[in-house]
């Protein structure tokens, strides 16, 4: 699969899910795991960089450097720019600027780089010199308890983990069980940081000690 390559994102049919939690919470109502659920996964994908996706093509124009990322699903939004690629020429990689071993903005005003002064939005270093089309590599976040089939196949264990580590620590409840719940929790934490570890793995780690390539090169 190439860097920037997205699973399928067809939409499970969510009402299950919850509904598979209820036997394993007694007492809470459906409602309530699904505020939950929603909660857990909002974090796991935040966190964990679990569910990256890579965004409409984008054109950069000469002389502007600042640029908004479409979100590529629907119901999410995004939680940052991984990276970005070029679609035509020599299809390289831009990073961030944290990216750059010693970047200073003196020094390196035109490297071909980026920061996000917000999210879903990137700044160039320096405007470009002629039009260029790129796509974005972004970390989702949902906004629902609807998630792409992989998703679930990938990280349900996880999610689940999470939802009843989470829902086992609240106080004074029929499914109440602190102990049990912070095992579970931390097991989840352990899960969340392995996919987060995954993500930068395949995605960042070639790049971490980069020497950016410059307008022109």
């Amino acid at each position: 699969m190439s860097r920037l390559t997205s699973p399928s994102t067809t939409t499970d049919a969510p009402r299950s899910w919850p509904e598979q939690l209820i036997p394993l919470i007694p007492g809470a109502g459906q409602d309530f795991i699904e505020q939950n659920l929603l909660w857990v996964l909002r974090d796991f994908c935040q966190m964990g960089l679990a569910w990256v996706q890579t965004s409409p093509v984008l054109q950069l124009t000469k002389g502007f450097t600042d640029y908004a990322i479409p979100t590529p699903a629907s119901m999410t939004q995004i939680n940052t720019v991984i990276a970005l690629r070029e679609e035509e020429g020599s299809r390289r990689m831009i990073w961030p600027v944290d990216r750059i071993t010693g970047f200073t903005y003196s020094d390196d005003a035109n490297v071909f780089a980026y920061f996000c002064p917000t999210p879903s939005t990137i700044r160039l270093v320096a405007p470009i010199e002629e039009t260029t089309l790129l796509r974005a590599l972004v970390s989702l976040v949902p906004l629902s308890i609807f998630v792409p089939t992989w998703f679930r196949d990938q990280h349900q264990s996880a999610i689940e983990t999470g939802v009843m580590g989470r829902m086992n620590m609240l106080p004074n409840r029929p499914w109440t069980d602190q102990k049990d719940g912070m095992i579970r929790w931390r097991q989840y934490l352990n899960m969340r940081n392995m996919a987060r570890a995954n993500t930068l793995r395949a995605y960042t780690s070639q790049g971490q000690g980069w020497r950016f390539q410059r307008f022109g090169v």
